[in-house]
């Protein structure tokens, strides 16, 4: 069975900034980890007959084909923790109220209850310390970098590898017109 969720692909050349960062971090980040760099839009949950299936997916392409969305850039803002991982986070943008809103409308979401627009860079590879954790965000400085979003995917993965590939089911590209 397989997890799903929307998402927007990093391109190329933040994509190459944020390998370097989890390079950089490689002392406290799990090694294989082989997910495309991206930022979760909205988590669907398992992809089924019970819980999402084909007609929901179908139902939430058409809404999101409704909003009609153009082109959009976002930005890095700094360093960020989760309990399991290390993150870029993402300048708040107004378009994933309206993305997020409009799949909602359709399906619930499986996900924290407080959404955060970031990028992970890997799981940490030990219970560190939140204090070091922290010393490590303050004392690195992101370099800012914007890019521009022209597509947004649903992707699946194997909920037992949380380390594992992401594998893009369907694109919607975004024109705005």
């Amino acid at each position: 069975m397989a997890f799903g969720l929307w998402y927007v692909p990093v391109p190329d050349e933040p994509a190459y900034y944020c390998q370097k960062l989890r390079e950089q971090f490689c002392n406290i980040l799990a090694p294989n980890y082989e997910r495309v760099f991206h930022i979760t839009v909205f988590v669907v949950g398992f992809c089924g007959a019970d819980d999402f299936g084909q007609v929901d997916l179908a139902e939430q392409i058409k809404a999101l084909a409704r909003l009609n969305l153009p082109p959009f850039e976002l930005s890095f803002s700094s360093l960020g923790t989760f309990d399991n991982s290390l993150h870029i986070k993402i300048n708040p943008h107004f378009v994933f109220d309206d993305i997020r809103q409009t799949l909602s409308a359709t399906h619930q979401e499986i996900s924290p209850a407080v959404y955060v627009p970031h990028i992970t860079l890997g799981f940490y590879q030990d219970n560190y310390p939140m204090a070091d954790i922290l010393d490590i965000i303050q004392t690195n400085q992101v370099a800012p970098k914007t890019f521009l979003v022209d597509k947004l995917i649903f992707g699946t993965y194997v909920p037992t590898q949380p380390q594992g590939k992401l594998s893009c089911e369907y694109q919607l590209l975004l024109s705005g017109v």
